[in-house]
């Protein structure tokens, strides 16, 4: 009875399938297995900030589509969810991750992938602080149908970047830039 959760109703949509279960060997608490799936993992029920995940997982249902490297799609969920609870976060130098561009949640460390959710994140905020909230919609929308599934690394990023300097109508925007934003 997934009503014993705080705010996650507030979330959940028909269309979203939420599974339960008992894993005390993952440290997740939720995650997005896609089609509209999301777990969560019992064992993280009176997890104070459960809702937060599940915001992020939802947010990942927003652009499971698109083929993003985990940058964009790790910084757009954590923003999101962030933004929606109003949570305030401040990248700090130790954090930032040295490898960003290729970074692969999936085959990292526990602190790679601290860095990597945190500099993603920032690197979203940036954007929008810069652009604003509607050329964050803007570039998703963009995106759609851009990148393919088995697109290299590079490849994806050399198109994101492309998206990235139409939506903002500056072509002479570097990945460096975005990746790295200034403070």
């Amino acid at each position: 009875n997934i009503s014993e959760y705080p705010i996650i109703n507030d979330f959940l949509y028909d269309y979203y399938l939420e599974t339960l279960i008992d894993s005390e060997e993952s440290f997740v608490p939720a995650w997005y297995a896609g089609n509209g799936n999301i777990i969560i993992n019992r064992h993280y029920k009176v997890a104070k900030n459960l809702d937060l995940y599940i915001a992020h997982e939802i947010a990942h249902s927003a652009t499971e589509t698109l083929n993003l490297p985990d940058w964009l799609s790790e910084g757009i969920a954590e923003y999101s969810a962030y933004r929606y609870f109003g949570v305030q976060f401040k990248l700090e130098e130790s954090i930032k991750h040295k490898d960003i561009l290729n970074w692969n949640s999936f085959n990292s460390s526990y602190g790679d992938n601290i860095r990597g959710y945190s500099h993603s994140a920032h690197i979203v905020k940036k954007f929008v602080d810069s652009y604003g909230d509607d050329k964050l919609r803007e570039l998703i929308i963009a995106l759609y149908g851009k990148i393919n599934f088995k697109d290299s690394i590079e490849v994806k990023n050399q198109k994101i970047l492309e998206v990235i300097q139409k939506v903002t109508n500056n072509p002479t925007l570097t990945i460096e830039e975005v990746i790295y934003p200034k403070d």
